[in-house]
């Protein structure tokens, strides 16, 4: 507790006299900082055995150069924090070591072992204990205080700004009032300007940094978690193993056993491959199996088939007697590393790199969907559902006005921009479509309002994204007007439906919401940590909801035997 160093007048030998010359000799700024780390530990053990009678050399304390000094406030803040942490973590403490109490022990032991410099007497180690306690105990309580202000606690509760501001802010009032007070007790005067920045910025740099780590912990065990919980062993669905199938290789009408299956097909001139699933009961169902197909995110090459276990789709396939096929994006497109991605007409975000002829992904998507038409001939391929996350749901979109066989489209976190909307109005099939859009508010890879994106710096027309529109485009393509609008604790819903009823378009915006599909187990990845965690299911999950609307719409628009229209629009 001895960061106040003002010409402290310290019991330095037997007959209480002391050297008070500060220090000439540096060792350089680092080792003197270093020296005062070593300064205060050193400190506390030869307060302990003051306060048991023992006589103590304390001159080191009082000849700190202005490095010193430093580095001895900062091992002391850095022995309160550790110390608090480990306090914590010791077994056998029980309950009152794994809370807040634990800190305040801390501080309290800390304060006691506080040498005393001549003059002080019992009732000053009594003040340090005190005062030790007390700042430990608003550098616990500090950050839930500070954490209902409206400014905190807008901000997204896993980010640096909210670390900083929430425990940051809280240690760094901690180290203020620790270093004035003690300066009062110790040297009878406040302390000097100096000693207030080094005490404060100590403080405040170690909360920041301890709650950091505190994140990474939870982290790294939540990353072992979730892999556990993808082994093939555990993974929840009843047909585990993928079957490679080469389309070529199957007869015409040839039909597919229930299971999971990575289908290669070529499609104009490149090897594609699809994952598709087929349910138990989209086989021996009384009914005609609904189709649902996804279209994933931009992906390092070779990972689109994590994505339907993170949807949990083939479960939910189980469920509903579904089918789910999953266009691969193309690798080999260039950015930073290769990855997997779609092109389209004037698509804007993924260029093909020289040398890799002008596709389309309509096609590709046309070619899996002939695949699934042929070969699961239960599936209800006249009137499918089609979904997208990120730059897929922007695919998503186009593919929803371009083909008449869709009837359901659904998108989470993805967006749309100028061009989208031109190609989108030229190949539109004039039929309503029901749509469910997912958008956050914390979203830093495609902004909800628009505008550039760190993460999407190097793609062209990276600025022109406009989440918002996607719903607003289709309630309008319905021909149906804005209806309710509903804000809840955990996100604003806008509603879109037809007079009838029969058609909705709705729109989720998640308060913090990041660009994440929420309700999924996050992948534990550097990308992930930093584009930002999804919102557990129990705060919104946009994979129940979205599947739930689009197997709803499907049945829905069956049982009203609903034509679906081939005419072009005008």
């Amino acid at each position: 507790m001895d960061l106040g160093f003002e010409a402290t007048k310290v019991d330095g030998s037997a007959d209480g006299s002391a050297d008070k010359t500060t220090r000439q000799h540096s060792d350089g700024l680092f080792l003197d900082v270093l020296g005062g780390v070593g300064d205060a530990v050193r400190s506390h053990v030869d307060g302990t055995r003051q306060a048991f009678g023992a006589k103590v050399d304390l001159s080191y304390v009082a000849n700190e150069n202005g490095a010193q000094r430093a580095g001895h406030m900062i091992g002391e803040a850095a022995m309160f924090v550790g110390g608090a942490l480990l306090m914590k973590k010791l077994p056998g403490v029980g309950s009152f070591a794994e809370g807040k109490m634990a800190s305040i022990a801390t501080g309290g032991l800390l304060g006691f072992s506080t040498p005393l410099g001549e003059g002080q007497s019992g009732l000053s180690r009594f003040a340090n204990t005190g005062l030790g306690a007390g700042t430990m105990a608003i550098a616990e309580f500090g950050p839930g205080q500070l954490g209902k202000l409206s400014s905190i606690k807008a901000l997204p509760e896993q980010s640096l700004a909210s670390g900083f501001a929430r425990y940051g802010i809280s240690n760094g009032i901690a180290g203020f009032t620790n270093t004035e007070a003690s300066s009062f007790i110790n040297t009878g005067h406040g302390a000097s300007a100096q000693d207030l920045l080094v005490g404060t910025g100590a403080w405040m740099a170690l909360g920041t940094a301890t709650h950091q780590l505190g994140r990474f912990a939870n982290w790294r065990a939540a990353k072992a978690e979730s892999d556990a919980a993808y082994k093939p062993e555990n993974l929840p669905w009843q047909f585990k193993e993928v079957k490679d199938i080469n389309a070529a290789d199957l007869q015409p009408g040839q039909k597919l056993e229930p299971g999971n299956y990575r289908v290669s097909f070529m499609s104009e001139g490149a090897e594609r491959k699809a994952s598709i699933y087929v349910s138990q009961g989209a086989v021996n169902g009384a009914e005609r199996a609904p189709v649902v197909t996804h279209l994933h995110g931009l992906n390092p090459n070779g990972q689109a088939e994590g994505i339907l276990p993170e949807l949990n789709y083939f479960k939910l396939a189980d469920k509903d007697g579904a089918v789910v096929a999953m266009l691969h994006g193309r690798d080999g497109l260039k950015g930073l590393g290769t990855y997997q991605s779609f092109h389209d007409a004037n698509f804007g975000y993924a260029v093909p790199p020289k040398g890799m002829a002008p596709y389309s992904d309509q096609v590709s998507f046309g070619d899996m969907m002939s695949f699934v038409r042929d070969h699961v001939p239960n599936a209800n391929t006249e009137n499918i559902a089609v979904s997208g996350f990120s730059l897929g749901g922007k695919m998503a979109n186009r593919i929803a006005a371009a083909r008449p066989d869709v009837g359901v489209v659904a998108s989470i976190h993805g967006t749309m921009d100028k061009f989208d909307e031109q190609v989108m109005n030229t190949a539109m099939h004039k039929h309503p479509i029901d749509g469910i859009f997912v958008l956050g508010d914390n979203d830093r890879v495609l902004p909800l309002n628009g505008g550039k994106s760190l993460f999407t710096l190097g793609l062209e027309n990276n600025q022109l994204g406009r989440p918002l529109r996607q719903a607003e485009f289709w309630g309008e393509s319905n021909g149906n007007a804005l209806g309710t609008v509903n804000d809840t604790p955990n996100f604003i819903q806008r509603d879109w439906r037809s007079p009838t009823g029969d058609n909705k378009v709705s729109e989720y915006v998640v308060k913090g919401g990041a660009h994440a599909i929420d309700g999924a187990v996050p992948k534990r990845n550097l990308i992930q940590w930093l584009m930002g965690v999804p919102k557990p299911e129990n705060y919104f999950d946009a994979r129940q909801m979205s599947w739930d609307f689009m197997i709803n719409a499907l049945r829905n628009q069956a049982v009203r035997h609903q034509p679906v229209a081939v005419s072009k629009a005008s």
